[in-house]
């Protein structure tokens, strides 16, 4: 019901910014966002990594629930910021080959995984451009490796 909530004032403020603005959805730490109905070629989502140490491993699926976003690219950038306030961003990381996926009978799944590069870092920042009508997308932040695909 909490994550419900959150995503109602998430759409909510949305709809109040102009179109052609980049728009920032927030995940926090060991957490999900789960999108529906957008029409953008890229989405950007923040990601709250404060606390973790330099080398800590950062384990992130996709679920796109379509096997075309299998032609997207997936980039991560690093920030000091606030991950619900971006405003700097800073160096680019690609990590297109350690981005793996699997279908499922009903899902498909994109497994990523990224060092985090410093301890200064309060922020990743996950920048995903795809070239396919996506219905939905979902990306879920975990602790652990729990996927067998890696």
């Amino acid at each position: 019901m909490k994550n419900f909530i959150k995503l109602i004032l998430l759409l909510i403020t949305f709809s109040f910014q102009y179109e052609d603005q980049q728009k920032y959805i927030p995940i926090d730490k060991y957490g999900d966002s789960k999108i529906h109905e957008f029409n953008k070629s890229n989405l950007i989502f923040t990601l709250d990594i404060r606390g973790m140490k330099k080398g800590d491993r950062i384990y992130l699926r996709y679920n796109p629930f379509s096997k075309t976003f299998l032609n997207s690219s997936v980039e991560y950038y690093w920030s000091k910021d606030n991950y619900k306030n971006v405003i700097n961003i800073t160096e680019k990381e690609s990590t297109k080959n350690q981005c793996s996926g699997k279908i499922t009978i009903i899902d498909y799944y994109i497994y990523c995984y990224v060092d985090q590069k410093d301890d200064v870092y309060n922020t990743l920042i996950i920048f995903v451009s795809y070239q396919s009508n996506i219905h939905q997308i979902q990306i879920s932040h975990n602790r652990f490796n729990n996927y067998t695909i890696f």
